[in-house]
C-alpha cells in the first residue's frame, strides 16, 4: 500500500467521522436558528447516516481496488 492509498484512507475516514458527528449530535451541526426545527434535524441526521455510508464505501473501495 502505498503512501497515497494511506492518505486517500485517512481522508476517507474523516468523512466517517464527521457523518458520525451528524448523526450523534446533530442539533451541533444545525444552524442556530433552525435547531428547534425537528425538519431540519432530522435532515442533519439523515445526511449524516448517507455521509457516513459514502465514507465506509470508499474505504472498501479504496482497499479492494
Amino acid at each position: 500500500m502505498s503512501l497515497y492509498d494511506l492518505a486517500k484512507i485517512i481522508l476517507f475516514g474523516i468523512i466517517v467521522i464527521l457523518g458520525l458527528v451528524m448523526v450523534i449530535s446533530p442539533k451541533a451541526c444545525t444552524k442556530k436558528e433552525l435547531r428547534e426545527n425537528a425538519e431540519e434535524v432530522s435532515k442533519i441526521r439523515k445526511a449524516g447516516f448517507f455521509e457516513m455510508a459514502c465514507g465506509i464505501i470508499l474505504i472498501i473501495l479504496t482497499v479492494v481496488f
